[in-house]
């Protein structure tokens, strides 16, 4: 998770959230600003006022919910993939572009049309599995781009 605090008057800075995805700092501001972006959350600008009796407060996110059924589709093994192919046209554009990352044997990426994704993610031999979502952006209710890198089977838990 990627947690920017926007203070007023000041430059903008990072703070890092525990594995729960908890964050703490402190502020003499009666309101803060910041920003939270996620690859499995629509990114967000959140504002509250502080309390100075509440010292927690739970701020929930709005989940990328086709982010995270990519995911899932990259992992499991499926009877009906034709029913998969059919659920991943409903969500990317006809123009979407797709960016697998490379960072571990070889450095680079690779882009892939629609329909070159939903092949690779819907072949039975799992050509492309256990993929990490990195970013995904949107126009109007599909995905437009992705980009995301595939973990390596002794990294994933």
């Amino acid at each position: 998770m990627n947690i920017i605090v926007l203070p007023p008057d000041e430059s903008p800075f990072r703070i890092q959230n525990t594995n729960e995805g908890c964050i703490q700092f402190n502020s003499d501001h009666e309101e803060v600003h910041f920003i939270v972006k996620g690859p499995y959350y629509h990114t967000d600008t959140i504002v509250r006022k502080l309390d100075k009796q509440q010292k927690q407060e739970l701020i929930p996110l709005k989940t990328n919910d086709y982010a995270w059924m990519i995911k899932v589709f990259s992992m499991d093994q499926v009877e009906d993939w034709k029913q998969r192919r059919a659920q991943l046209d409903s969500m990317i554009r006809e123009d979407a572009r797709i960016y697998q990352i490379y960072d571990h044997e070889q450095i680079g990426m690779e882009m892939y049309n629609k329909w070159n994704f939903i092949d690779k993610l819907s072949m039975p031999i799992r050509s492309l599995g256990n993929i990490e979502i990195l970013e995904t952006q949107y126009e109007g209710d599909k995905i437009k781009t992705l980009r995301f890198k595939q973990i390596e089977a002794e990294r994933h838990d």
